[in-house]
């Protein structure tokens, strides 16, 4: 079996040029990283933080640019850390202290929290990465490190009115700059798919690359994630046709929603299960409100609604305003490729937490 399986995957030089959890060997840098990089450089020569709203669709190479930023200014420099929080798993400011500090936050109120908070970050350069930006429930926190620390703040999202909804008090304490991450276009998806191609096949067809480079643009919104998991399908095939590559394109589609949904926490999966089976939100609402009971957990409404949000930013669903009766209220249409695996990974989640 095992042999079968290796002359199968014989065409794989290296596979991790293709988990799209690991940082490639090599990457491609798209110019938005030199904004970075003299923000940063100028942060760490003078001590002065430049704080960062980066914006950008799914797939448009934010967090994996932030990360090699990151790693470079740790490589070269030394002395500069990095601390990174995702704000969809931290939700308050003890589990963001907990995450920056590797230390447990329970048990200490908000005075003490914020003190030992900043105590550890101001005591050299810092970089505060803090992603999925758009589930930013304690504004407080970047209130804190912007007056009490010397980090140079990075906020990730896909918002572009993300900073819209900042107050004026916390606005005036960042004073972020807004770096716009495009999509890609089908040259620089081509151009990351080649490097990917030179380090993790022992054959590839660059007219086949291309092929997949312009239809994740035409079809797929340009998410570099699917390309390089259909770089991967037609590498494993060695079939660089048009056909095997638009299949190819469909199962690596699925794939990244697969890996979507395994890294949804259990509220914002149950949210989503939900949704796409209610008539409407109102009634969705009160569906995930007794679904979650039954875990121990809850959702309120604004965050519900924000969640929603998410899920679409995500492609997982759309979000469509209708009228009921006198009001208004929104239909969740699904988008998902593989519904039956969404509600699997739901049932199996919930059975987990009974």
């Amino acid at each position: 079996m095992f042999e079968q399986e290796g002359r199968r995957l014989g065409n794989i030089k290296s596979a991790r040029e293709f988990d799209l959890t690991a940082q490639p060997r090599r990457m491609y840098l798209r110019s938005e990283f030199e904004e970075l990089s003299r923000l940063a450089a100028r942060y760490v020569i003078t001590g002065i933080p430049t704080h960062v709203v980066i914006h950008g669709s799914r797939g448009s190479g934010k967090t994996v640019t932030v990360s090699s930023l990151a790693s470079e200014l740790e490589a070269s420099l030394g002395g500069v850390f990095t601390y990174y929080v995702n704000l969809r798993e931290e939700r308050g400011l003890i589990g963001v202290y907990e995450r920056i500090t590797g230390e447990r936050g329970r048990g200490f109120g908000r005075g003490e929290l914020n003190r030992r908070l900043a105590g550890r970050l101001a005591s050299g350069r810092s970089l505060v990465v803090l992603d999925e930006a758009d589930f930013l429930y304690d504004e407080a926190l970047l209130y804190l490190l912007a007056r009490e620390t010397r980090s140079m703040v990075l906020l990730i999202t896909q918002n572009a009115h993300f900073m819209d909804r900042l107050s004026p008090s916390v606005l005036s304490s960042l004073q972020p700059v807004a770096v716009h991450f495009p999509n890609y276009d089908a040259e620089q998806l081509y151009q990351i798919l080649k490097l990917r191609a030179e380090d993790g096949l022992n054959h590839y067809d660059e007219g086949g690359i291309r092929h997949i480079a312009a239809l994740t643009v035409s079809e797929h919104g340009a998410d570099a994630r699917i390309a390089i998991r259909a770089l991967y399908h037609v590498g494993v095939a060695d079939a660089w046709g048009p056909g095997d590559v638009r299949l190819a394109l469909t199962q690596a589609a699925r794939d990244v929603e697969g890996l979507i949904l395994t890294n949804l926490p259990l509220r914002d999966l149950a949210i989503l299960i939900v949704s796409i089976e209610a008539h409407d939100t109102i009634q969705a609402y009160r569906d995930a409100v007794e679904l979650l009971a039954k875990t121990g957990d809850t959702v309120s409404k604004p965050t519900y609604f924000r969640t929603l949000t998410h899920l679409q930013n995500l492609g997982l669903v759309v979000l469509v305003k209708k009228k009921a009766t006198r009001a208004y209220t929104i239909e969740v249409q699904s988008l998902l490729k593989n519904p039956e695996a969404a509600r699997a990974e739901l049932q199996r989640r919930l059975t987990e937490a009974a």
